[in-house]
């Protein structure tokens, strides 16, 4: 006789058990709410990433307390940009944000964050594979189905990363025709593993093609370790150039000799990325998505954990209103959608007219207010109490492109 399907229920259920799914959980249990996480992989797991945290995430990380935890760790003081074979050094710029950064695996950096979560009084379940939503005729999720059986929650927070499967069963729409990333990565042995700098390549020695529209990068780990990687950005107008393998490797082999790379790649994985706050449908009445399942991954950079970090800090904020749907796309429109326009716009720009961009960025990087200047526009390094002229300069390229850039997180003219 097979067991009966058991029945259970929890105030805030979570999906999804990677950075933004277990820094809301951290973020749900510190308030005094009671929370299950749930993830159908069992911890700690690997997961397709370049493993940097921008000064953005390092901050996220002051906020739950691992400060001391990640500056433990290697940490870097700035960025090489490389143009076209020219390296173009920059300190992190001080300010709002701490002025380092690390790349962490996320084998360990996952399972550090879930940890937080379930000493901060989250419950965590790997092993759990959600097959549906359940809802009522006015779209408030009443619980999920798992193979075990059903668990009924009050309020529902959806971090099942890009390919978002419960946000799809919900009515989530990912806009994959605007534009998305692909990425691809490994690990290698390498001379400067311990160099104190993340490198990212745009041109690498192949000529416009590379420039339309991806770029390569390599972050070093510590102890002779770097992830290496390439991405690129796709959309209806910028089709991928080759595969992600042949890139990545393609790639490798022209850093090989300048980072004294040791070996053949470890570890090989690839996969899509949620660009740009394009995506509808991301909230209902006691449900939000966060994270990837929302799309806020950085258009120019690749970087998605510090969206995932704060906007799961912000879902938790906004636990307890009457009703999510407009008030969370709402949100993170005001907070995200004109940087995100802004380098969508620049993205699409190179792409579309890669000499353009061979010519402009070498000069904007030829003077030290310009060049720091794109670091923090690229990295999304302008704070909302900023008021420098880098800031307001910021924030006008953003107001202009919003407005061609739409739909942003569901938002339409």
């Amino acid at each position: 006789m097979s067991p009966q399907p058991t029945t259970e229920s929890t105030e805030v259920l979570i999906v999804g058990a990677g950075p933004a799914g277990a820094t809301a959980a951290a973020w749900a249990a510190r308030a005094g709410r009671e929370v299950l996480l749930i993830d159908r992989a069992i911890f700690p797991r690997d997961k397709t990433c370049g493993d940097g945290l921008t000064p953005r995430a390092v901050a996220e990380l002051d906020l739950l307390g691992l400060g001391s935890w990640v500056r433990s760790l290697h940490t870097h003081d700035g960025l090489d940009l490389a143009v076209f074979g020219r390296g173009y050094p920059m300190q992190w710029p001080e300010g709002p944000f701490p002025a380092v950064t690390a790349a962490v695996p996320r084998m360990e950096f996952d399972a550090r964050l879930l940890a937080e979560a379930t000493e901060s009084g989250a419950v965590f379940r790997g092993g759990v594979r959600v097959s549906d939503a359940l809802t009522d005729d006015s779209g408030r999720v009443l619980g999920v189905r798992t193979a075990d059986g059903e668990i009924g929650c009050r309020t529902l927070l959806v971090a099942d990363g890009a390919g978002s499967p419960i946000g799809n069963r919900l009515g989530r729409k990912w806009l994959r025709d605007k534009m998305y990333a692909v990425a691809a990565r490994s690990y290698m042995t390498s001379g400067r593993g311990d160099d104190k700098m993340l490198t990212v390549a745009v041109g690498a020695g192949r000529g416009d093609a590379v420039m339309s529209p991806g770029y390569g990068w390599l972050f070093p780990l510590g102890g002779g370790r770097v992830n290496v990687g390439y991405g690129v950005m796709v959309s209806d107008e910028l089709p991928l150039p080759g595969s992600s393998r042949s890139l990545h490797d393609a790639f490798i082999e022209q850093m090989r000799d300048r980072w004294q790379l040791i070996g053949d790649p470890e570890n090989y994985a690839a996969a899509p990325l949620s660009i740009g706050g394009m995506v509808e449908n991301i909230a209902g009445p006691n449900w939000m998505l966060i994270g990837d399942a929302a799309c806020g991954t950085n258009p120019v950079t690749g970087e998605g954990i510090d969206f995932a970090m704060e906007s799961a800090r912000h879902a938790v904020e906004m636990l307890g209103a009457d009703d999510y749907t407009q008030a969370w796309p709402d949100l993170l429109q005001t907070l995200y959608a004109e940087p995100l326009a802004a380098e969508r716009k620049i993205i699409r720009a190179i792409g579309m007219h890669p000499r353009l961009g061979r010519q402009l960025v070498p000069l904007l990087m030829s003077n030290g207010w310009r060049g720091r200047f794109v670091l923090r526009s690229a990295a999304n390094l302008v704070a909302e109490g900023d008021k420098d002229a880098a800031a307001r300069l910021f924030r006008l390229v953003g107001r202009i492109s919003e407005r061609s850039e739409r739909p942003i997180f569901g938002h339409r003219r």
